[in-house]
C-alpha cells in the first residue's frame, strides 16, 4: 500500500492492521479479533471467549521539516499496540508475535517508507475488563519516514 503525504495517519494505520489482522487467533475462533478500538464486546453473541483481543490505535506523528536537495518532512512515528488474553502467558506470547511479523515484514514496510523500525513494551499488566481478569501488553512501534 502507498502511504501518502495527505493521508499519512490513516495509510500508515492500514499498513500496519493489514500486517497484523493474518496473525492467528490462538484460540481458532471465527471472530475477528484485531480493532483499531477496544470492542464493544456487549454485542457478542453469548457464549463467545471474547479474548484474546489485538487494537492497533490511531499513529502518533511528528513532523520535522528539512532541507536536502528537496524540501522535505521527517516524520516521526509512533503506533500503540495492545494485545489482551486471559493468560498473562498468552499476552506475552501475542507481543512476541507482533514484533516478529513487524519485523518479518519491515524490507516490506521500507518499501513503503517506514523506516528504522524500533518498538518499547511493556511488562504484562492485569486489569478486569467485564467483570473477567485479563492481562494487557502494550507494544509502542517506531518509525521514521521522509517524504
Amino acid at each position: 500500500m502507498a502511504i501518502s503525504k495527505d493521508t499519512l495517519k490513516s495509510d500508515i494505520w492500514q499498513t500496519i492492521y493489514n500486517l497484523l489482522k493474518v496473525i492467528p487467533d490462538p484460540k481458532s475462533r471465527a471472530i475477528q479479533w484485531w480493532f483499531s478500538a477496544y470492542p464493544d464486546t456487549a454485542t457478542w453473541p453469548s457464549g463467545i471467549d471474547y479474548f484474546p483481543i489485538g487494537i492497533v490505535e490511531s499513529p502518533d506523528i511528528n513532523s520535522n521539516r528539512i532541507v536536502f536537495s528537496r524540501d522535505s518532512s521527517r516524520y516521526v512515528i509512533s503506533i500503540p499496540i495492545y494485545v489482551y488474553s486471559t493468560r498473562a502467558q498468552t499476552t506475552d506470547e501475542l507481543a512476541d508475535l507482533v514484533i516478529k511479523k513487524l519485523r518479518t515484514e519491515q524490507v516490506s514496510l521500507e518499501g513503503v517508507g517506514l523506516n528504522k523500525f524500533d518498538f518499547d513494551r511493556t511488562a504484562v499488566t492485569d486489569l478486569v475488563i467485564n467483570d473477567q481478569r485479563a492481562h494487557e501488553c502494550r507494544i509502542d512501534v517506531k518509525f521514521e519516514m521522509v517524504k
